[in-house]
C-alpha cells in the first residue's frame, strides 16, 4: 500500500481491502498532526526538519541523518560533537540509536580565537608614591605637622586597607618621625559610606532632634551627561531608612533637597529641632571626574565617574594641606576594556553574516573590593556588581553601535556576554578576556570500533529546499519514499533510509532523567533552573491535568518546557484537541522567565499547577498554557554566577546565550534560537485569549558608574531602585474597537483592584511607592513615571496593529483581548523575599483566573461562501472575551 500524486493537487491511495481502513485512520493521525514538539520522532518531523529555514535544527537533522547512515556500516564507539551542537543530545540518540550510551557522546568544548590580558599595580600603590612625595615636600616647605590624618577613599576592602596602612604608618614614623591616622571610605557609594561612618553616630548624640535633612548638590553640568539631576544625592541612598529605623524618626520627618549653588558641598545633612532651627549638620566632597560615555562618540554624551582620592589634614583640622584624585581599579581596568579591547573583538570577529556573531565574550576579572551589605533590605554595595552591569550592557550598546556604522543589525545579536568579577583579597587588580568563535565549519567526527575515525559535514541548505516526497510505500513492514528536488541519488537514499527508520519507531523517544538532587528545592524559597523544572514536572506528570512536553530547544540545546491545563477525560465524546478546548473555553498564556535573572515567576508557575493540580475544576471554564522557565540558557548562566555572588542581579543573565532581547525574533522564520520560536508556537496550538508575561526589575539599587549612574541609557525610564512588589504593563490598542477597549478595560480594572484589595501585596506597594516618589519622581518625573490604577503603578504602552509584529496584541488584535507584564522585585532573591515576590504574582495570576471563569463564551456557526461554489461551515468563538458575566 502507498501515496503517490495525482495530477496537481490529488493524492491517490493505493491499499489491499483489508489494510485500507488502518492505513486511512494512520494517515490522517500522522499527517495532520503538528510538527512542533522537537521531541515527537515521526518520518515527517525528519523531513521537516531537514528542510527548516533554521539552522540550528536543519544542522542536527542533516548531521544526524549522515551520522545514522555511517552506523549502518559499522559500530560507532564515538559520536564527537562541537559544543554549539552538542545539545539536546536526545536529539542525537533519536536521530541515531535511543539506546545510544551516554558515553559514547563526546562534546568537543571550543578553545578561544583570541584573548587578552591586563594587570595594574592598583590605587593604593599609586597612593602611597603620591604620599611619599607629598609629605616630602610639606617636611620641606615646614608645612608638615607632628599628627597628620590621612582620608583616603578607595575600592580596595576595608581588610586590606588597614593592612595597607599599618604598614604605611611604620613607614611614615620611620622616615619623617610623624604619627599617621586614616580615614577609610568606600568609593562606591562614597556618599552613604561617609554618612554612615561619620554622621550616623554623631546624629544619634544631638539632642532635641525632629528633623533630618539630607541634600546633595544639583548636578547641572554645562555638557550634556547621562548623569540624572539628582546623581550626587543617589549615592546617600536609602540613608533616610536607616536613619528612621536607627533613630525612630517618623521617615516622612526627613527630607531630601538639592543644593542649587554650585558652590555647595556634594553631600550635607543638617539636624533640626521642632521649629527648623539647625542643631548640626556635617558635610562632605566625594570625588569623581566627568568622562566621554563612549570615547569615540562624545556627542553622546558624558558620565561623571567616581574616583578615588587621598586628602593630608593636620590632625584635628578641616582644612587639607594637600588632596589628589586617583582612578580607581574599576576604572583602569574599563579604560583599558574600552580602548583596547573591544575594537580588538571587532577586528577579530571580522565582517561576518548573520547572528550570533560569535559564540562568547568571557572576561574574568580579579580586584580586591568587597560587597558590603547595607542595612536595608536587600541593598548591597558592591563595585564589583556595578562593574559586571557596566561591562554587560556597555559592551551590548557598543556592538550595537557598530553595526549601525557598518549597516548589519546583527549585531544586535552578537553572543554571549560573560563578566566573571572575583574578590581577591590582598590582590593586584588584573583581568583576562576571551573570545569564542562561532564555528561556521559545522561537522560532527565519528570514531569507529576498529579505530577508523570520519568528519560528517552537512550538504548546501538549499539543496534540500526544493525536495519534497511524491510517494511513499508500506510493504511487508518496510516504508520506502520516493523525492522529487532532490538531484543527489545518494542523498535520496539516505534521507528515504533515515525517514523509514522514524516511520517505525515509537514515535516520542524519552528524555534523558534529569539530575538527581539530595532534596526537592522549594517552590516557595529557592531558585530553579531548567533541570529542578524538569525534575518537578517529571515527578508530578502523571497528575498533571494536560500535557508537559517540551516545545523547543534553547541556543545551547537546553529544552524549553510547555504545561498544558485543560480538562481532559476518558469519555471519547470529550474535548482533546488544543485548538477545540480553546473554541469553547478562554486561554491564559504565561511565560515565566523572558530574563532568566527574574527568578520568582518560574516558582510562581508551579505554584499555579500545584493549585490546579489539587483543584482542576478551574479548567472546567478555561485553559491555562505556561512556559515555567523560557529563556533556560540564562538560568543556566545565573545559577552559575550566583554561586560566588548570589544576591547581584546578574544581568548578563537577563537575555539569550547571544546577548538578545530574543523577543524580537519571534515569527521570523529562519530564527536560529528556539527560545524565540515559544510564542509562535504556543500560538499557533492555542490562540490565546489573554498573554502574561511576567518580569521582575532589580531587588536592590541598580548603579553603572560607566553608564551615567543608574540602570543604562537603552531604557527609556529609569530602574535605578524599585517602585513596587508588583505592578503591571499593559498594551493598549490605540484603534481598538468599542469591545476591545471595554474588555481590557474591564480585566486592567479587575486585576488591580485585586491588588489593592490584598493587604500584603498592597502594603509593599505603597511602602515602595512612596521610596520611588521620594528618591525618584520628586526630581525626575521623565525618568521615574508614576501611572498608578486603583493604588498600584499599572503603565500603558500604546500598541498598533502590525501583521508584523512580534507581540501578540498587535499581530493578532481581532483574537487577543489583553497582553501585558507584570514586573516584581526579584532580581536576585531567596527565601522571604522570593516568597512575598512569588505571592505577589499568584495574586495577578488568581484575579486573571477569576476574571476569565466569570466571562459568557459565544460560540457561532459560521457559514463562508467562495467565488468556486465552495461553501465553508465552521464554528469560531466571538472574541474579544465579553464583559458581560
Amino acid at each position: 500500500m502507498g501515496l503517490s500524486p495525482v495530477g496537481k493537487g490529488g493524492l491517490a491511495i493505493h491499499s489491499s481491502k483489508r489494510r485500507i481502513i488502518a492505513f486511512v485512520r494512520d494517515l490522517l493521525t500522522e499527517w495532520f498532526a503538528p510538527l512542533d514538539l522537537p521531541t515527537e520522532d515521526t518520518w515527517r518531523h525528519r523531513f521537516a526538519s531537514l528542510q527548516s529555514a533554521s539552522q540550528d535544527i536543519q544542522l542536527r537533522a542533516q548531521l544526524g541523518m549522515k551520522a545514522f547512515m555511517e552506523q549502518r556500516r559499522g559500530e560507532i564507539a564515538q559520536l564527537v560533537l562541537p559544543e554549539h551542537l552538542a545539545n539536546p543530545v536526545e536529539l542525537w540518540r533519536q536521530y541515531l540509536a535511543p539506546n545510544m550510551s551516554s558515553r559514547s557522546i563526546l562534546v568537543e568544548h571550543a578553545a578561544p580565537v583570541w584573548t587578552a590580558d591586563w594587570e595594574d599595580r592598583g590605587e593604593l600603590q599609586d597612593m602611597e608614591e603620591y604620599l611619599f612625595t607629598t609629605l616630602t615636600r610639606l617636611q620641606e616647605a615646614g608645612q608638615l605637622a607632628d599628627e597628620i590624618a590621612i582620608e583616603v577613599t578607595t575600592t580596595t576592602s576595608e581588610p586590606s586597607f588597614l593592612r595597607w596602612a599599618e604598614q604605611l604608618t611604620t613607614a611614615i614614623r620611620k622616615q619623617w618621625g610623624i604619627s599617621a591616622s586614616y580615614v577609610y571610605r568606600d568609593a562606591n557609594k562614597s556618599g552613604l559610606h561617609w554618612a554612615m561612618q561619620e554622621v550616623l553616630p554623631r546624629i544619634r548624640q544631638v539632642a532635641d532632634l525632629d528633623s533630618i535633612v539630607l541634600q546633595a548638590r544639583a548636578f547641572r553640568p554645562d555638557v550634556k551627561h547621562l548623569d540624572l539631576v539628582h546623581r550626587y544625592l543617589q549615592e546617600l541612598y536609602p540613608f533616610d531608612a536607616i536613619l528612621a529605623k536607627a533613630l525612630d524618626v517618623p521617615p516622612e520627618r526627613i527630607t531630601l533637597e538639592l543644593l542649587e549653588e554650585q558652590s555647595a558641598p556634594m553631600f550635607r545633612i543638617a539636624a533640626k529641632n521642632k521649629q527648623g532651627k539647625v542643631l548640626a549638620d556635617w558635610s562632605w566632597e566625594g570625588w569623581g571626574k566627568s568622562l566621554p560615555y563612549m570615547p569615540d562618540q562624545p556627542e553622546r554624551g558624558h558620565v561623571m565617574i567616581p574616583f578615588a582620592g587621598c586628602r593630608i589634614y593636620p590632625s584635628g583640622q578641616a582644612q587639607a594641606l594637600a588632596s589628589q584624585s586617583f582612578e580607581t581599579n574599576p576604572y583602569r581596568f574599563w579604560k583599558w576594556y574600552q580602548q583596547s579591547v573591544l575594537p580588538a573583538v571587532v577586528a577579530q570577529v571580522g565582517p561576518v553574516q548573520g547572528v550570533p556573531k560569535f559564540l562568547r565574550i568571557e572576561c574574568h576579572v580579579w580586584m580586591d573590593a568587597a560587597d558590603n551589605k547595607v542595612p536595608h533590605l536587600e541593598e548591597v554595595s558592591s563595585a564589583l556588581e556595578a562593574l559586571h552591569e557596566d561591562l554587560y550592557f556597555y559592551t551590548l550598546h557598543a556592538l550595537h553601535e557598530h553595526g549601525k556604522q557598518t549597516g548589519d543589525p546583527g549585531w544586535d545579536a552578537p553572543g554571549g556576554i560573560v563578566p566573571f568579577m572575583h574578590h581577591e583579597p590582598g590582590g593586584k587588580p588584573h583581568a583576562r578576556i576571551a573570545l569564542y568563535a562561532l564555528p561556521n565549519d559545522h561537522h560532527v567526527r565519528i570514531v569507529f570500533q576498529h579505530g577508523e575515525e570520519t568528519v560528517l559535514k552537512p550538504s548546501p541548505a538549499d539543496q534540500w529546499r526544493q525536495a519534497r516526497i511524491v510517494s511513499l510505500t508500506q510493504h511487508n513492514g518496510q516504508t520506502t519514499f520516493a523525492f522529487d528536488g532532490l538531484a543527489d541519488p545518494a542523498l535520496a537514499e539516505s534521507c528515504g533510509t533515515w525517514l523509514s527508520a522514524a516511520a517505525h519507531s515509537a514515535g516520542e523517544n524519552g528524555l534523558a532523567p534529569p539530575a538527581t538532587h539530595a532534596a526537592e528545592k522549594s517552590v516557595t524559597d529557592d531558585v530553579f533552573v531548567n533541570e529542578d523544572v524538569q525534575d518537578w514536572l517529571e515527578k508530578r506528570k502523571e497528575k498533571i491535568p494536560g500535557r508537559v512536553t517540551p516545545i523547543d530547544f534553547s541556543f545551547l540545546g537546553q529544552w524549553i518546557w510547555l504545561v498544558e491545563l485543560y480538562a481532559s477525560s476518558n469519555d471519547k465524546a470529550s474535548i482533546c484537541s488544543s485548538l477545540k478546548q480553546t473554541l469553547y473555553k478562554p486561554t491564559l498564556f504565561i511565560n515565566e522567565r523572558h530574563h532568566a535573572n527574574e527568578v520568582s515567576s518560574t516558582n510562581a508557575a508551579l505554584h499555579l499547577i500545584e493549585q490546579v493540580m489539587a483543584d482542576p475544576s478551574v479548567l472546567d471554564h478555561l485553559n491555562v498554557v505556561i512556559v515555567p522557565l523560557e529563556n533556560v540558557d540564562g538560568a543556566a548562566l545565573h545559577a552559575q554566577m550566583t554561586a560566588e555572588h548570589p544576591c547581584w542581579k546578574h544581568h548578563a543573565a537577563r537575555y539569550n546565550a547571544c546577548g538578545l532581547e530574543f523577543a524580537k525574533y519571534r515569527f521570523q522564520p529562519d530564527v536560529p534560537f528556539g527560545e524565540s520560536r515559544v510564542y509562535p508556537k504556543v500560538w499557533n496550538r492555542w490562540k490565546p485569549d489573554i498573554v502574561l508575561d511576567d518580569h521582575g526589575v532589580p531587588s536592590h539599587e541598580w548603579i553603572q558608574p560607566f553608564s551615567g549612574y543608574h540602570s543604562p541609557p537603552r531604557f527609556p525610564v529609569s530602574y535605578w531602585i524599585p517602585s513596587a512588589r508588583m505592578y503591571t504593563i499593559w498594551r493598549e490598542l490605540t484603534d481598538a474597537t468599542a469591545e476591545q477597549r471595554e474588555a481590557y478595560h474591564s480585566l486592567r480594572s479587575f486585576l488591580t483592584k485585586r491588588l489593592d484589595e490584598d493587604e500584603t501585596v498592597a502594603n509593599d506597594n505603597r511602602e515602595w511607592l512612596r521610596t520611588y516618589i521620594r528618591w525618584g519622581t520628586q526630581f525626575d518625573e521623565k525618568h521615574f513615571p508614576v501611572e498608578l490604577s486603583h493604588g498600584s503603578i499599572a503603565y500603558t504602552r500604546h500598541a498598533k496593529r502590525d501583521k508584523q509584529s512580534y507581540d501578540l496584541i498587535e499581530r493578532f488584535p481581532q483574537w487577543v483581548t489583553a497582553d501585558l507584564m507584570t514586573e516584581v522585585n526579584d532580581e536576585t532573591v531567596y527565601g522571604k523575599e522570593l516568597a512575598a515576590c512569588q505571592y505577589a504574582h499568584h495574586v495577578v495570576h488568581q484575579a486573571i483566573l477569576d476574571w476569565l471563569a466569570q466571562r459568557q463564551i459565544h460560540v457561532e456557526l459560521v457559514r463562508q461562501s467562495f467565488t468556486n461554489g465552495t461553501v465553508r461551515i465552521g464554528l469560531e468563538r466571538k472574541r474579544p472575551l465579553s464583559t458581560t458575566k
